[in-house]
């Protein structure tokens, strides 16, 4: 395999690896809002 080839690949890994990441923060994220705002409904109720 040429430099470049492998190169190429790292890249492709990397930006593979960091839109995987990205998706599972914004997920996170988002479910971490549901809760706050299903506690902040829930005191609200109380």
């Amino acid at each position: 395999m040429s430099a470049k080839a492998i190169s190429t690949i790292v890249n492709f890994y990397l930006q593979t690896f960091l839109y995987l990441s990205g998706a599972i923060l914004a997920v996170n994220l988002l479910w971490v809002l549901q809760i706050y705002q299903n506690s902040k409904a829930s005191e609200k109720a109380i």
